[in-house]
This record gives C-alpha cells, structure tokens and sequence, in this order.
C-alpha cells in the first residue's frame, strides 16, 4: 500500500506540477520548486494523502512497536544486548523518517484550522545529478514538504497553555525598545497578564573590554604573514 501510494502521488505531481515553478541549480543538480499559493495544495493531492493517510501511520505505529518490544527483550534477557542495540539504532532511523513522512502526510490530507496562519507547503522536483558530464549518485527525486510559517501556535499550545508560569529569556529578545515582534513570533498573548522587562547588564563593557588593533603591516590575504 505504501508502494502505491508513492507512486499515485509520484504520477500526479510529475503530471500537475506547476509549469511557472522556479528552476535553479544546486551543485549541478537542477531544481524545480513549486511553492502552493497561500499554502493551500491541489485536491489531486490532498486525495491522494488523505486516502494513504492511515496506511502511513500503522507502519510508522508498527516500527514504534516493534522497537518498544525490542527494548523489552533486552531489558528481560530474552534479546542479544549488542544486537538487539544495532538493530535498535537501524530502526530508529526508519521511525524517524517515518515520524517525519507521516506529519508531512498529514499536513497535505487536512485543511489548515480557519483563524490561523496556514501552513507553506512546497514540492521540490529534483533532477538527477551530474558531475562532469556524467551522471551522479542521486537519481531523480520529488521532494515533498510542509513547514509553518510561525511557531507561534506550536509555543502557545505547546509550553503557555500548558504552564502554570512561562519565562523567556535573551540578549536579543526586544527590538526598538519593545518585546512585540517576540510575543507575536512566540504565541505570547498580549493583555492576560504577560510581563516584559528589559534589564540592564550587569557587566561594565566600558571599563573591562577593549578594542586593540596590532602593529601589522599586513594582509589577510598574505599566506605568509
């Protein structure tokens, strides 16, 4: 079912993708990427992931099984420590991948929530690469992705909401005297009782720092020097 699924969603981008898209060249390797206009991907392909979704979260779900079983054998005895370890860590890269397939998945199989900043999903169609006129190790590659454009609602749900009391902390945190390009970056809610003070540091850079520029008749560029 994975099989097929890659190749369903293989042939339809190949077939819509966006004739406009960007063509650039990275390493002799030419790149198209077609950027969704507003984050917003064709039905073909929230079909197409919405249809596979489950498929894709039973394997990912089956690896994470399979690993916690493992881990259980070893810690009974019934599993080989040292190979149960390397079997461990090529597992954990495939539940990796597949944590990270399975959230790409699903963030083209479902609408973004209505009042909130909507997701940037983007395909990238890799060319096969070349190195000297011939061809290189990487064969052609359809390149899927899905990012937010702020972490704001990931903070606030994730660290503020849950949270009896949240503090943030940084030399860079203000900008122009205010903290409002941070709260609105970090999902910090204005008028609920949020705090910001600017401190001033407790170190005298005037009095304990120094700028000494060497005697050097001499360029960077000088190998010699």
């Amino acid at each position: 079912d994975l099989q097929l699924f890659a190749e369903s969603l293989g042939r339809y981008i190949k077939s819509h993708f966006d004739p406009d898209a960007k063509t650039t060249n990275y390493g002799g390797r030419e790149e198209k990427v077609w950027r969704m206009p507003y984050g917003k991907a064709p039905a073909g392909i929230v079909e197409v992931c919405h249809r596979h979704l489950d498929s894709v979260n039973m394997f990912s779900q089956i690896l994470c099984d399979t690993i916690d079983h493992i881990k259980e054998g070893i810690k009974k005895g019934g599993v080989d420590a040292d190979k149960g370890a390397d079997v461990l860590r090529r597992l954990g890269r495939h539940r990796f991948m597949f944590e990270k397939i399975s959230s790409t998945v699903f963030a083209y199989s479902e609408p973004d929530v209505p009042g909130e900043r909507p997701m940037a999903r983007f395909i990238t169609l890799a060319g096969a690469s070349f190195r000297r006129g011939k061809k290189g190790g990487k064969a052609e590659q359809i390149i899927i992705a899905a990012s937010p454009i702020s972490a704001s609602e990931f903070i606030k749900k994730g660290v503020i909401d849950k949270a009896k009391g949240v503090v943030f902390t940084s030399a860079t945190i203000s900008s122009l005297g205010n903290f409002n390009r941070f709260a609105e970056r970090a999902g910090v809610p204005f008028g609920t009782g949020a705090q910001f003070f600017i401190l001033p540091s407790p170190f005298n850079h005037a009095e304990n720092g120094a700028i000494v520029v060497p005697a050097m008749m001499t360029e960077p560029s000088f190998g010699d020097a």
